[in-house]
């Protein structure tokens, strides 16, 4: 066989190499069907009489339609909030008790409402329950707002996703779309206005859910006393999934849950035995944020978590080896663990920015350094923060403040002080990927550092120092991974804590009158 001809087959064979590596992800990808559809079905009345109070009116409605109006909803609900709903619901009872990432998607195009309370509000929504506290999640008008209103979980108080100011009365027809898929605690939402033709993603918030799922339209008028009108001209639901799914459990399902499906339990392998300098290493594999084993409870290795717990989600990946704390699209939330009297430390976080982050969110995430809660000054503590440069920008900045107890602070750093602050160079896209932040916290100085390089070098001379305090982190609409944290204990061979306790002779030896104290165990 001549050199020609055998260029001319290794040719071949190259093409067939690339053929087989471009093709074969199109061909192992699951084809989805249809499993359940309807398009301008009759829907279901129920009115959510979910009274906070004796304050708060019984509420009335109706559901009915007309010649030119296939849905006309009527309300004099106070609101979709707090922990007790109080609106009415037009519905669609689906089951969802499918494998293999199966899917929800629901429309509905809503043509006017009438409501005169800045409050009211009408548009789609998605429960896991007919109960007035259950998890659920509205996408609506209000007169001069588009919002995002949820329950995350069975119980919860309600949160807000997202708002945008606008004069609503000029936005119709407006058109309102969520998508849920099965594995996935959250729902994409979307909208268009007018003429239109293409939907904007909205926001992504999380939902949990069990094996039934009600989808239909809402409203309510924050009025006792005024009966307001929501008007739609569709509704339209799809459930598929991927070729060769399965239903699950379908001889138990008693058609009543509204409880998140338990997730299996799975064998993880122990935490490794931690050296003698090692305050904290939370890599999260018992799957919990609060948990307290009794006696058994090793508060290294397993810490208790303060904070908005009730929001919090463990995930695994895909190849089950691995748990990690997992924001995305939330509003703000916080959590800390360890000791709030600890001095000098390392703190490590191992970080994953993914790509679900949405452009019209803040995205933010932050961590703490000696952090600590106060009774009447609220949250205290240094901060590293990932942002964005302006609020509609893509270009990331990471910031370096302070949160003095002086300024009674809350946790949203929204008095805080900006020490310091440094370009990243790199959007939201570019800065998707795993990433190390690391923070050292000895005396009166800190030094923060990102993927091993030196981002902030702060000695902190004011009156406000802080020497103490726990770790911690937060978010506020980021999307995220968390893992993997350490915090190790940085000997102070000088000064010891007392420096620290003094807030001040950082430089000089501790006092030798104090070893009377830790011979006794006193506090000094």
């Amino acid at each position: 066989m001549n050199k020609k001809i055998i260029k001319i087959f290794g040719l071949i064979a190259l093409i067939a190499i690339v053929a087989v590596c471009v093709l074969s992800p199109i061909m192992s990808s699951a084809k989805m069907v249809e499993i359940e559809s309807g398009k301008d079905i009759d829907l279901i009345y129920h009115s959510i009489d979910g009274r906070r109070s004796e304050d708060i009116w019984k509420h009335e409605g109706s559901l009915t339609t007309s010649k030119d109006t296939k849905y006309i909803l009527k309300s004099n609900g106070w609101a979709q909030w707090f922990s007790a709903d109080h609106m009415a619901f037009g519905y669609k009872k689906l089951a969802f008790n499918y494998s293999e990432k199966a899917k929800i998607t629901c429309e509905t195009t809503m043509t006017s409402f009438d409501g005169l309370a800045s409050n009211a509000g009408a548009g789609l929504m998605i429960r896991s329950g007919l109960n007035p506290d259950a998890a659920c999640i509205m996408l609506h008008f209000r007169p001069e707002q588009v919002m995002v209103t949820y329950r995350s979980k069975d119980g919860n108080e309600s949160s807000q996703g997202k708002t945008l100011t606008a004069n609503t009365s000029t936005m119709y027809p407006a058109s309102f779309k969520m998508e849920l898929i099965k594995g996935q605690n959250k729902v994409k939402c979307y909208y268009k206005v007018g003429k239109a033709k293409e939907y904007a993603e909205y926001a992504t918030v999380p939902f949990f859910y069990g094996n039934e799922i009600y989808v239909g339209i809402s409203a309510y008028s924050n009025d006792g006393k005024y009966m307001s009108t929501a008007k739609f001209t569709s509704f339209s639901y799809l459930v598929e999934a991927p070729e060769g799914y399965t239903v699950i459990n379908p001889d138990d399902d008693e058609g009543t849950s509204s409880e998140p499906e338990e997730e299996e339990k799975i064998e993880l392998p122990e935490d490794l035995p931690v050296q003698e300098n090692v305050l904290l290493r939370e890599t999260f594999t018992d799957g919990e944020l609060n948990n307290n084993n009794g006696e058994k409870q090793n508060d290294i290795t397993n810490p208790i978590w303060s904070g908005t717990l009730d929001v919090a989600q463990i995930e695994m990946d895909e190849e089950q080896t691995n748990r990690w704390m997992y924001e995305y699209m939330k509003g703000e939330s916080h959590y800390l663990a360890g000791d709030r009297n600890w001095t000098d430390y390392k703190a490590k976080y191992e970080l994953e920015f993914t790509k679900e982050y949405s452009e019209g969110e803040t995205n933010e995430f932050y961590a703490f350094v000696r952090a600590t809660d106060m009774d009447i000054y609220g949250y205290e503590y240094y901060y590293i923060r990932f942002k964005k440069a302006k609020p509609t920008s893509l270009d990331l900045v990471l910031e370096f403040g302070h949160s003095p107890a002086n300024n009674l602070l809350q946790v949203d750093n929204t008095y805080a002080i900006a020490l310091d602050s440094k370009e990243l160079g790199k959007t939201l896209e570019d800065f998707v990927g795993k990433h190390i932040l690391e923070v050292e916290a000895f005396d009166n100085n800190i030094k923060v550092f990102l993927d091993g390089e030196m981002m902030f070098d702060y000695t902190d001379e004011s009156e406000y120092i802080k020497a103490n305090g726990c770790i911690g982190f937060g978010s506020n609409g980021a999307a995220v991974k968390v893992d993997n944290i350490l915090v190790t204990d940085m000997p102070d061979l000088l000064g010891g804590d007392y420096d620290n306790r003094i807030c001040g002779r950082w430089n000089d030896e501790e006092p030798a009158y104090l070893d009377r104290f830790k011979q006794e165990n006193a506090i000094y």
